[in-house]
């Protein structure tokens, strides 16, 4: 009788950690869409399941920074990034805000103002990983992940990581990376070549 309930023990065990390998990737949030933009509704930070209709099925972590200044001539700057293991795609954009007075609800209001938001075509993107710096000319609208990249990704510290983004008119953007992101990399590039 030992023998018996030693033997479905093991069998429970084997059979509980198939299924777990199975389900691995189910396990994850599933995201439809590779698109990036400025109002997205997606997990930010921790790695997703992305079900694109064009670019299809891969594991993948959206990031996003934002910050106020007068760089690019905007109030508010917006870097939002998705890294999976074959590419890295990046938006940048410049929001600023343009006031109308004279409009019929100025006696009411004062003026009347408007968001306006313009994306960055982006040509160079540097990332530093502890003292090493990756720069990575744009290929077909991404940044391809090279071996070297994905390692040294995956085995980053966990701590915020600085970007660099150069623009098609030579205007640099400095950024960061936030450290869930970081971390979320460990699983994007942990099985990467």
């Amino acid at each position: 009788m030992y023998r018996q309930v030693i033997t479905a023990f093991s069998a429970l065990l084997i059979l509980t950690a198939q299924a777990a390998l199975a389900n691995e990737s189910g396990k994850l949030p599933v995201v439809t869409s590779a698109a990036l933009g400025l109002n997205m509704r997606v997990p930010w930070s921790q790695p997703v399941q992305v079900d694109d209709p064009f670019d299809g099925k891969f594991v993948a972590v959206f990031d996003r920074n934002y910050f106020s200044s007068r760089l690019l001539d905007a109030r508010r700057v917006d870097v939002v990034s998705l890294w999976n293991p074959k590419e890295i795609r990046v938006l940048l954009a410049a929001r600023d805000r343009e006031c109308i007075l004279g409009g019929l609800y100025d006696t009411v209001w004062g003026h009347t103002c408007v968001e306006i938001g313009m994306a960055k075509k982006i040509t160079d993107l540097a990332i530093k990983v502890r003292d090493q710096i990756y720069r990575i000319p744009i290929q077909n609208g991404s940044f391809p992940v090279s071996e070297d990249l994905a390692i040294a990704l995956k085995d980053a510290p966990v701590e915020n990581v600085k970007i660099r983004l150069t623009t098609e008119d030579g205007e640099t953007v400095d950024s960061e990376i936030g450290k869930d992101t970081v971390k979320a990399w460990k699983t994007i590039y942990g099985k990467t070549f």
